[in-house]
C-alpha cells in the first residue's frame, strides 16, 4: 500500500499533493494526479500514508535540529505541524491541559490530516477500511516523520499510536522509533529555563529551579521505586537489560498503569527531573519494539550520527535518493535551531549539577546497561 500511482518518484508526488488546492482534495482515489483503480492493489497515493516514523523525544535534547536534519532527507517526509511549533506534530498527545487520551479512529484521522489536509468526510468512510499500509514504495523504502518530543515520557502511548496504526490494517511493529538523550541535569535545567519563560499558565513555572528539582527528586523517586520493585531492579539493578524482553507484558501494563509517569507528576510539562528518567521512558518502546527503536545522545550528534541514523533506517545517503553532499549534512547536524529562552543568560551552577548528577546515577547505569553501551552520562 501507499504506493505511487504514476512514474514520478514519490517524494516528488508527496510534495505536488500537498500543493494542491484543498478543493480538488476531496476524492482519495485521484489524490495523485493518476488514475488510483489503475493501480493493480487498487490502494491508495503515497500521499495518504499514515507515519513510520517516530521522533518521540526527549524534550530539550535536540531534537528539532534533528527532526531537520531527517525531514531534509530526500525520502523522509514530515508532516503538517501543530501551529506555533518547531515541526511538532502531537497527533497522539493528549488535549492541552488533559491527561485524556483521545479514542484510536480520532487518532487514526489526525494522522491522516496531518499527512495530507483532506476533508474529514473523505477520510472517514476509507481511513478505517485498511488502506493505508506501511510497505515500501515502487522507487525504494521512504518514510513519513511524526514528530513530538514530549512522547517519551508518555509510555502508554506505544499502545495507542499501535492500536491507531492497526485500524489503518498497519502493523506497528513496521515503524521506526528514534530517541535523542541529553546530560540528564542539563536537559532538566534547560526545560526548566524555557517553562519559566513561556506565557501560558499551564506551562510557565514559578519556583526557583532549585525548588523545582527538590520538588522533582521527590516525584521521581517515587517514580523509579515503582519501577524498580515491579521488575526486581530494587535487589537485582544488572537485570535491567533483560527485563525488556522478558518482562514485556509487564512493563507496558505498568506504564500505563500505576508506574505511568502522570501518577507521580500532575504535570508533565514541569517535570524537570521525571523527565530526565530516561531508562524508565524508554523501557515501553524497548519492550515491544527493540530492534527498531534508535537511541543517540546530542553530546555525540554530527554528520557521522545522521550517517548512522539514515544507514539504520536503510535509506542511501548521499547522491542519488540521499543527501546532497557531505557538506550538507554537516551543516544540517551543526544548525542550532531553537536559542533559550532567556538568551543564554542563565547557567546551571555546578553545586546543582553534582546533586543531579548524583540523583541520577543509577538510572544512569541502567540506561546503558538498556542500551548496551555507555552513553557518557555520570554513573
Amino acid at each position: 500500500g501507499c504506493v505511487p500511482l504514476h512514474k514520478r518518484t514519490w517524494r516528488e508526488a508527496f510534495e505536488a499533493d500537498r500543493k494542491k488546492p484543498q478543493e480538488k482534495l476531496g476524492d482519495l482515489d485521484d489524490v495523485a494526479g493518476d488514475d488510483a483503480d489503475d493501480d493493480q492493489n487498487n490502494e491508495c497515493s503515497a500521499a495518504a500514508c499514515l507515519p513510520n516514523l517516530f521522533l518521540i523525544g526527549a524534550s530539550k535534547s535536540g531534537t528539532t535540529t534533528l527532526y531537520e536534519a531527517l525531514a531534509a532527507h530526500p525520502r523522509i517526509a514530515p508532516m503538517y505541524p501543530e501551529p506555533h511549533t518547531h515541526g511538532e506534530t502531537h497527533v497522539w498527545s493528549p488535549p492541552q491541559g488533559t491527561n485524556i487520551m483521545r479514542h484510536d479512529g480520532e487518532n487514526t484521522l489526525r494522522a491522516l490530516r496531518r499527512a495530507l489536509p483532506l476533508q474529514r468526510k473523505s477520510l472517514a468512510k476509507k481511513a478505517l477500511q485498511g488502506r493505508w499500509r506501511l510497505e515500501n514504495s515502487r522507487d525504494g523504502p521512504y518514510f513519513i516523520l511524526e514528530y513530538t518530543p514530549h512522547y517519551l515520557v508518555l509510555g502508554g502511548l506505544r499502545d495507542k499510536i499501535c492500536s491507531s496504526l492497526q485500524l489503518g490494517n498497519v502493523n506497528c511493529m513496521n515503524a521506526r522509533y528514534i530517541a535523542m538523550l541529553r546530560d540528564p541535569a542539563k536537559r532538566a535545567f534547560s526545560q526548566y529555563v524555557m517553562k519559566t519563560h513561556m506565557r501560558v499558565a499551564l506551562y510557565n513555572d514559578k519556583r526557583t529551579f532549585w525548588k523545582a528539582v527538590t520538588d522533582g527528586m521527590k516525584h521521581t523517586a517515587d517514580y523509579s521505586k515503582c519501577w524498580d520493585d515491579a521488575l526486581g531492579l530494587s535487589v537485582n539493578e544488572s537485570a535491567a537489560h533483560e527485563v525488556a524482553w522478558t518482562r514485556s507484558e509487564k512493563i507496558g501494563d505498568l506504564a500505563s498503569g500505576r508506574c505511568a509517569p502522570i501518577n507521580f507528576h500532575g504535570n508533565l510539562f514541569q517535570a524537570y527531573v521525571l523527565k530526565s528518567a530516561y531508562y524508565y521512558q524508554l523501557l515501553p518502546w524497548f519492550a515491544h519494539f527493540p530492534s527498531r527503536v534508535y537511541v543517540d545522545v546530542l553530546e555525540r550528534f554530527d554528520d557521522a550520527a545522521i550517517q548512522r541514523m539514515v544507514a539504520w533506517l536503510e535509506l542511501p545517503y548521499v547522491g542519488e535518493n540521499g543527501y546532497k553532499d557531505q557538506e550538507a549534512v554537516v551543516a544540517l547536524a551543526g544548525a542550532k535551531r531553537n536559542v533559550a529562552r532567556d538568551g543564554g543568560v542563565s547557567a546551571l551552577s555546578d553545586e546543582h549539577a553534582a546533586a543531579l548528577d548524583d540523583f541520577f546515577r543509577p538510572m544512569n547505569r541502567k540506561l546503558d546497561l538498556l542500551l548496551g553501551r555507555r552513553t557518557g552520562y555520570p554513573v
